[in-house]
């Protein structure tokens, strides 16, 4: 198996005749590190399943790479698998040398696969039931490669365990299917809550426009999950014609009765906020009784200014 790091590939000879000898102390721990790891069997792979309808990101230099999105037919998710570690350098001070000098301690870290893959389920499941009230869910680690597992196939788990400001990792043996089960609910959790607060938005003119590409993706991911059983309007992508500009043919979601192109598509609204006067050309459109209203709002407005 690869113990390469990829930040830190293993430099030609004659390059490394030309770095420092704080860069070549660490190459050296680099080295030494992954050796013993490698002796003791420590470095395994793990992978990732992506059941989210996008792709999972950490936007970290040190686990810099992505997941892809889970497809819209079975088996529902993708497989990412790491099999390298990756590594940083600490610095632990200086020490005082015979002369004088201060020489630069280095010491480096290694992240095993087990770890970085960690960080993805940290991000997106969380540890705790609090946890999933707030994150996205729909992401499953665990130790091995994916490679003719099954739903009842049992695989090592990992876990954080937190001790004392330390953060460590526990492994316990589960069933695949039970793990994507838990991720799923917190997923299903996830995509509902933001359905209805589309609905919430959908409801209110000024707020539609909140209604974006990711609240698309979870109303297509609970449709086609059947969490839904019909699709929201605000997804239908169909606009209707009421619901339209007449002049600019955009979709009309102004309050005030004046569109964003200017065009006065409500008259009547429009003179109750004040946007027009009362021989605007569109008032003629009115009806007899938004015209007596208009006439009872002219006439107290007329008392107030008197």
């Amino acid at each position: 198996m690869s113990t390469q790091v990829l930040e830190h590939p293993a430099l030609p000879s004659e390059i490394q005749q030309g770095i420092g000898e704080s860069a070549r102390q660490r190459l050296e721990l680099r080295d030494q590190r992954l050796t013993e790891l490698e002796v003791r069997g420590e470095i395994k792979p793990a992978t990732i399943l992506n059941l989210l309808p996008f792709r999972l990101s950490l936007g970290s230099g040190l686990i810099p790479y992505e997941v892809a999105a889970a497809p819209e037919a079975k088996p529902f998710f993708t497989v990412y698998t790491v099999d390298t570690c990756r590594s940083y350098p600490t610095f632990k001070g200086n020490r005082e040398m015979s002369d004088k000098s201060l020489k630069p301690t280095w010491d480096v870290n290694i992240i095993l696969p087990v770890q970085q893959v960690m960080e993805f389920k940290h991000y997106y499941m969380g540890e705790t039931e609090e946890d999933h009230a707030t994150k996205d869910g729909g992401v499953v680690v665990f130790e091995g490669e994916f490679k003719d597992l099954t739903p009842k196939s049992e695989v090592k788990s990992p876990q954080f365990l937190f001790r004392k400001r330390n953060r460590y990792i526990t492994f316990e043996t589960r069933v695949l299917g039970d793990l994507i089960k838990e991720a799923e609910v917190v997923m299903k959790s996830r995509a509902l809550a933001i359905i209805q607060q589309a609905d919430v938005w959908y409801d209110d003119r000024e707020k539609r426009r909140n209604i974006q590409a990711p609240e698309r993706r979870w109303h297509d991911l609970a449709l086609r999950r059947q969490w839904i059983t019909t699709p929201r309007p605000w997804r239908t992508g169909h606009v209707e014609m009421e619901q339209r500009c007449p002049r600019c043919r955009e979709q009309y979601v102004s309050t005030t009765g004046v569109c964003k192109c200017s065009y006065v598509v409500d008259p009547f609204a429009a003179y109750m906020a004040g946007e027009i006067l009362v021989d605007h050309v569109r008032m003629s459109t009115l009806t007899a009784d938004q015209w007596k209203k208009v006439k009872a709002e002219q006439t107290s407005r007329e008392a107030a200014r008197a």
